[in-house]
């Protein structure tokens, strides 16, 4: 299982992100909490469409869950369409993942 977060930053102390579409980065974990990838957004200053475009992205990178404080129709209905789960939570990633593994 892939998990992408949105984040603040690409740091794993960081805030997780409240809005998925328009998220900085995306940081990618294995099954194993592990940290595989950084992803910078390119859609974060996009003027329309970027939930749509973000959620392309993370399914390009076969990713199986995505986590971030709020999703827009477009990014929920675009993940929903290709099998990707959702979960909104607020906090820092380190403690979502931490919670996750336990």
């Amino acid at each position: 299982m892939r998990i992408a977060i949105a984040a603040m930053s690409g740091d794993p102390s960081a805030e997780i992100c409240d809005r998925a579409g328009r998220a900085p980065c995306y940081l990618i974990f294995d099954d194993q909490g592990r940290q595989v990838e950084t992803i910078s957004n390119p859609f974060t200053g996009a003027e329309h469409g970027a939930g749509h475009r973000t959620a392309r992205m993370l399914v390009d990178r076969n990713v199986d869950l995505v986590i971030a404080g709020r999703f827009g129709s477009a990014m929920k209905e675009e993940l929903s369409e290709r099998g990707v789960k959702i979960s909104e939570q607020t906090g820092k990633i380190e403690d979502v993942l931490a919670a996750a593994k336990a």
